[in-house]
């Protein structure tokens, strides 16, 4: 929700401090991989490839279409 609002540099935050936790489950990470590939595309810092790159090798793993797709779509070019 905080991505959705404009309100990165929270959502940036805590999705950084979710992942530095005890191993997040797999899916929850992919998660905010996202979230920050996202939010770093949008302001045009590095690390954007990392993140998604990461994300969705991630959901590949996970074989399911409602983990790959918006991961898909996140790291479409056009999206970004």
């Amino acid at each position: 929700m905080l991505e959705r609002t404009g309100r990165w540099d929270e959502s940036v935050a805590l999705s950084t401090e979710l992942l530095g936790r005890e191993r997040p489950s797999p899916v929850n990470r992919l998660c905010l991989l996202t979230r920050i590939g996202m939010i770093r595309a949008r302001r045009g810092e590095p690390g954007v490839w990392e993140c998604l790159d990461e994300a969705m090798a991630a959901a590949d793993g996970t074989g399911e279409p409602q983990q790959i797709a918006p991961v898909a779509v996140a790291a479409d070019p056009v999206t970004i």
